[in-house]
């Protein structure tokens, strides 16, 4: 199903290209969308989650493992890859349950979070950096073609912001490119605290001028 809504953005900069890719959560299933006045390319879906710990009991009882979710994976990766090169370096902040970072093809493939149980869920070929996403010093600087998050940034509240920002700059080559899925308080906001975690709210115009100005 193909739609036209105002809930993802698109940014070329001179650093290479941004890809902010807004997740509704009201949708029942993955949809294609585009927006206006951006290129827009998204893949929403309505049950992706950022999992840290299954030990922890909020993450237990609200992000247990979900085999259903990795098909809805597949689709955002196949969708993704004309922007992941074969050839590439992804880090993928956030990893979780590494549904991203397992299904996507690049020759080197970082999943970076600090829950314990990271290892349980990466696949082979994947590397493992149980590191905070502020201070991830197994990366060298410019040394990633891409850096993936997935229902990330509204974890991290404004004291940590800056420090994450910082690390994804020092690590994106100058061409490299950052793809963000991110849920929209816009179009989602009676359920956007449903998760008690959540730290900060964006929206697609606020999260756009937010990178502009961070130099993406």
């Amino acid at each position: 199903e193909t739609t036209c809504r105002r809930d993802t953005c698109y940014v070329q900069s001179t650093r290479g290209c941004l890809d902010v890719y807004w997740l509704g959560l009201e949708s029942r299933g993955p949809r294609i969308s585009y927006d206006w006045p951006y290129r827009v390319l998204s893949v929403c879906a309505s049950f992706l989650t950022l999992p840290m710990s299954a030990s922890d009991p909020y993450y237990a009882s609200r992000f247990v493992p979900d085999p259903t979710r990795r098909t809805v994976w597949r689709e955002i990766v196949r969708f993704l890859k004309p922007y992941v090169p074969a050839h590439a370096t992804v880090i993928d902040l956030g990893a979780g349950y590494c549904d991203f970072i397992n299904e996507v093809g690049a020759e080197k493939k970082y999943a970076v979070d600090i829950s314990p149980e990271l290892s349980q869920h990466a696949a082979p070929g994947v590397t493992i950096l149980n590191e905070s996403a502020k201070n991830i010093s197994s990366i060298p600087d410019s040394s990633a073609d891409v850096v993936h998050a997935s229902n990330f940034l509204e974890h991290i509240d404004d004291t940590d912001l800056p420090g994450v920002m910082s690390e994804i700059r020092r690590i994106l080559k100058q061409e490299g490119r950052l793809i963000l899925l991110q849920p929209n308080f816009r179009i989602a906001s009676a359920r956007y605290f449903d998760d008690y975690t959540h730290r900060r709210i964006w929206t697609d115009a606020g999260l756009s001028a937010f990178l502009v100005s961070e130099g993406f």
